[in-house]
């Protein structure tokens, strides 16, 4: 694998899906166990989010969330050679691309699908099987930051 820590191009560039559990997570996680200067610069950074392709959860290359980053980004690896500054692996290597293996996304969603409700595994299969979880998800670059944000400074005002 090319990804390493410190590695952070896929980090500047809007490609990232997230659903509505992972949201819940980043919240919690940056709430309340984010501090220092790491969160005075994600705070900021989501405010300014529109300025910008780089997560706003990227801080001095490396990753803020890590422990409770969205699937996209724990299934999204390089192979071979490190992202060039700029490169845009979709396109100038797709080949490198590590793909995830099927069976360990449908254990992924199995885990997942209790949270939208859906319990039953002949169901869980059938949602896995219909894509359930992307139609779920949204570029995650298309949110409003500052709902993040406003969790944030709700717990840095109690």
């Amino acid at each position: 694998m090319a990804c390493k820590k410190g590695c952070f191009r896929c980090c500047m560039a809007p490609i990232i899906d997230i659903n509505g559990i992972e949201i819940c997570g980043i919240s919690w996680y940056a709430s309340e166990k984010l501090i220092g200067d790491v969160r005075k610069t994600v705070k900021s950074q989501l405010i300014n989010h529109r300025t910008s392709t780089q997560c706003p959860f990227l801080v001095d290359s490396i990753c803020a969330i890590y422990t409770v980053r969205p699937i996209t980004c724990r299934q999204f690896h390089i192979i071979g050679e490190p992202c060039g500054e700029k490169e845009d692996v979709l396109i100038t290597r797709p080949q490198d691309i590590w793909a995830a293996n099927r069976t360990i996304g449908k254990k992924v969603a199995i885990k997942i699908l209790p949270f939208f409700g859906i319990h039953n595994r002949k169901k869980q299969e059938s949602a896995f099987e219909r894509g359930f979880i992307a139609a779920v998800s949204k570029p995650m670059h298309r949110l409003d930051m500052k709902i993040f944000y406003e969790v944030m400074e709700l717990f840095d005002n109690v």
